[in-house]
């Protein structure tokens, strides 16, 4: 897990990332135990695969996964063909 980031909001919050790594492949169980030694101040970035159930995207927007990312070197975490058409099922699902 990388550092956390921060940057500033307009009603100048401050918002922090807890960013999934490459290394961590799919998992999840890091960024639940971050969220609960971190708290509600932080959103997660994670990697998930093209085959996750919406139901799966819904429960990790519920935990406060904000984001999705995608490795494209060192193996890349999915398929590229596949990515347009996963970031808008995700999008459409969960609003990340």
């Amino acid at each position: 897990m990388r550092n956390e980031d921060s940057i500033s909001i307009p009603n100048h919050q401050e918002v922090r990332a807890i960013v999934s790594e490459s290394f961590q492949y799919f998992g999840q169980r890091y960024l639940e135990n971050a969220f609960t030694e971190r708290g509600p101040a932080f959103c997660g970035v994670t990697q998930l695969p093209f085959s996750v159930s919406d139901e799966e995207i819904l429960a990790r927007h519920q935990k406060g996964v904000r984001a999705l990312c995608f490795n494209t070197k060192r193996g890349g975490s999915e398929d590229l063909s596949k990515l347009d058409h996963f970031a808008r099922r995700v999008h459409e699902q969960a609003g990340w």
